[in-house]
């Protein structure tokens, strides 16, 4: 991921220091498709769409938006994190 930040006093480019592991976290279960990515904790971003029964085919497209939107690939990413429910069985799978 690419964060840099322009110093004040001093016109050089420096790396942002990093703030924590990049998190994508998955909402499958119930009749939200949710997808959302997290930084040391902090929301950065979040995409829902209130739809039944359309999680496997809008979660992929969700989660594309989401990473190139903030000039992220899937590498960056530290871990996905998938609700447990309650939901339907077919929904959790899709996150899974």
């Amino acid at each position: 991921m690419k964060r840099t930040q322009l110093a004040r006093n001093k016109k050089k480019i420096v790396e942002a220091p990093p703030r924590g592991p990049l998190i994508l976290s998955l909402e499958t279960a119930t009749a939200v498709s949710s997808v959302a990515l997290f930084e040391g904790g902090q929301l950065l971003a979040v995409q829902d769409v209130y739809t039944n029964k359309l999680h496997a085919k809008l979660i992929t497209v969700l989660i594309d938006q989401i990473l190139t939107n903030l000039d992220l690939s899937p590498k960056d990413l530290a871990g996905v994190v998938v609700s447990q429910g309650p939901g339907s069985y077919t929904g959790l799978r899709v996150g899974v």
